[in-house]
This record gives C-alpha cells, sequence and structure tokens, in this order.
C-alpha cells in the first residue's frame, strides 16, 4: 500500500503534533475511473444534496480559487500526483480543498492511473470480487479523496470518509475504490453505505479482512483499524474454517469500533456465553506493528 501511506504521510504532515505521532482518524483512498475526466462540480452537489456537505470553507477559495498561498504539503501533495489546481469555480478536471466542522476533505483528479500497478497488485486480495483486478487494469485515471479530521472523531470522520467515496462512485466512470489494502466493487460499497443510512457501521467499507493458509492452519487479519486508533487484530494457526474466521473478526472490528474499546493483553473475548478466547498483544504476524491476536 505505497501509493496510500505515502498519501497519507503528506496529508497529515501538516497536522498537530499528535497526529504526527500516527494516521489517527485520517482516511485517504483511491477511486478509480475508467475514462479521463471527472465533473467535480457535479460531486459538489452531489454532496450537498445527499449529504448536506457543502465545501464553502475560505480555504478552498484561497487555494483552488484565488491560487494563494496552500502551504508545503498541499505543494508536496500536488507534486506526488501531478494535478493541476482549480484556478476558477466552474473547471470540472483538478481539485477540491474544503473544511466542514471538525475536518478537511481533500479530492484530488489525476488523469493517469495509480502508479507502479499498486491498484492492480492489491485488487488481487478482493476475495470477494473474482473480477476485481480485470476491472481495476481498466482504470486511466483517479480520484484520491482525504478526510483530515481537526477535532472530529475518528468514527465521525470515517462516516464522512464513506460519505464523500460513495458520492464520487456516482460517476458513471468510476468503477472501484482502492482503500485499507485492497480494491473494492462500488455496488458493494454502496451497499453497505445504504446500512450506514440505516445505523450499521460501515465497517467493511473501512476494514480489510484479509485470509490465508499454510502448513499451520487458517489464519485471518484485518487492516484499517490503525486509521482508528486501535490495534489490528489476527487469528493465527487456527483450526476454523476461513468463512467463521472472517465473520469472527469482523464481530469483534464491529464489537470494538461501535463503543470505541480497547482490547488488551491477557483479556478475554467472545460473542456467546461460553466463549471466552484469549487475546495477547504482540509483534503482527501479518500486519505491521502491534496486533491483538485472538486465540481463535
Amino acid at each position: 500500500m505505497k501509493r496510500l501511506d505515502e498519501a497519507a504521510a503528506v496529508l497529515t504532515e501538516e497536522h498537530s503534533a499528535a497526529e504526527k505521532r500516527n494516521y489517527t482518524g485520517s482516511f485517504c483512498g483511491f477511486v478509480l475511473l475508467n475514462h479521463a475526466q471527472y465533473d467535480l462540480l457535479a460531486l459538489k452537489q452531489r454532496l450537498k444534496q445527499r449529504w448536506g456537505i457543502e465545501p464553502v470553507s475560505a480555504q478552498t477559495d484561497e487555494i483552488i480559487v484565488e491560487g494563494g498561498e496552500t502551504g508545503d504539503w498541499f505543494d508536496q501533495l500536488l507534486a506526488e500526483e501531478s494535478v493541476d489546481v482549480l484556478t476558477e469555480p466552474e473547471i470540472q478536471d483538478g481539485n477540491l480543498v474544503f473544511d466542514i466542522p471538525g475536518a478537511m476533505v481533500v479530492i484530488g483528479y489525476t488523469p493517469t492511473p495509480v502508479p507502479d500497478g499498486e491498484a492492480e497488485r492489491f485488487a488481487a486480495s478482493n476475495y470477494l470480487w473474482k473480477d476485481a483486478v480485470e476491472v481495476t487494469k481498466q482504470h486511466v485515471a483517479h480520484l484520491m479523496v482525504a478526510v483530515l479530521p481537526h477535532v472530529m472523531t475518528p468514527t465521525e470522520a470515517g462516516k464522512t470518509y464513506v460519505k464523500i467515496i460513495s458520492s464520487c462512485l456516482e460517476a458513471a466512470n468510476a468503477i472501484g475504490v482502492y482503500t485499507s489494502g485492497t480494491v473494492l466493487e462500488p455496488a458493494a460499497y454502496q451497499e453497505i453505505t445504504a446500512e450506514m443510512e440505516q445505523g450499521e457501521l460501515p465497517v467493511q467499507n473501512w476494514i480489510y479482512f484479509g485470509l490465508y493458509q499454510n502448513e499451520a492452519g487458517n489464519h485471518g487479519y484485518t487492516i484499517g483499524m490503525d486509521a482508528f486508533g486501535k490495534d489490528e487484530l489476527e487469528i493465527v494457526n487456527s483450526k476454523q474454517s476461513l468463512e467463521d474466521i472472517r465473520e469472527f473478526l469482523y464481530n469483534a472490528a464491529y464489537y470494538v469500533l461501535e463503543g470505541d474499546r480497547t482490547l488488551r493483553h491477557g483479556d478475554t473475548i467472545g460473542f456467546h456465553a461460553e466463549q471466552k478466547l484469549q487475546m495477547k498483544r504482540g509483534d503482527g504476524v501479518a500486519v505491521e506493528g502491534h496486533s491483538i491476536q485472538i486465540a481463535y
């Protein structure tokens, strides 16, 4: 996930000291496009009409309309993304940078694929979308979407990110979302977004649930919990089926994120009266840094 990591690093560079230590609450991903254009004015209208998200900040005017000072982080972002800044509001291909209560939103258009075949490589990890790689290969341009909170909670920032991505996907040339270590199918993403509108957490739009097998057994892990300031979750050397491992990791992730809970070394977790599974915190097996490893 080199491109995602680089984008997150650039975008958080100008944030507070606490945010420099980690990316908690910051969300970044790419909407893949099979035609090299994007109507950002129409996107602005969709954000306002469906979600009440309106880019009206002074920073938008300064950066996009008047071409004022953008700061080192934005200059670096533009250099990395090789995009042109909007100089007039009616120009469609460019960038949107605006504030909403509690956060900054960055939407940048690039008329080239995600570099180095990265999106195609990670599309192969989506075992729920058999055509992920072939569809991803069709992308010729992309949008970078980032939500950078000032005072917004990680959960609210994550919901805002899902709303913006969902609105981006309404364009006819949007064919996938590269985020959290995989490429998601637009229809599946929109289905989870609709569940969010009914009060559910869009966990499957936030978190990737990785699965693999070897001679030691079946294994599973998450990617994306770190955006919420939580350790990634892992199940290793299990005799349970991959389907059951995925379901358990989903339930555990939902439990953590729903109540902003922290799983601790030595505690137990379970989802029925007889289930008390030991947890330990240690070096990640399939993920970077530390993880909570559940004996399932």
